[in-house]
């Protein structure tokens, strides 16, 4: 439950939402020309994609698990129904 606990952590404030807010504004000035709303001294926009995409990466790995470890459960129901 540690993993799930920094997950939890993770959707707080100053957590993901916020890193994709980042990343999006990033993008925009990049793709679009958009004035710079973010600090040029935080990760760059390829820098910044790459920490995502490896964060939630890990994030389904750890729901998989969490998925699997849960599915004897539901034999229970199929049990109970007879």
């Amino acid at each position: 439950m540690d993993q799930f606990d920094s997950l939890r952590a993770r959707c707080g404030p100053d957590g993901l939402r916020d890193d994709l807010l980042r990343l999006h504004g990033m993008a925009h000035t990049v793709i679009n020309g958009a004035s710079l709303s973010y600090s040029t001294d935080a990760p760059t926009l390829v820098e910044q994609a790459d920490c995502t995409i490896e964060e939630l990466e890990g994030w389904v790995m750890m729901l998989e698990k969490m998925i699997l470890a849960l599915r004897p459960l539901q034999d229970l129901r199929s049990q109970t129904d007879e």
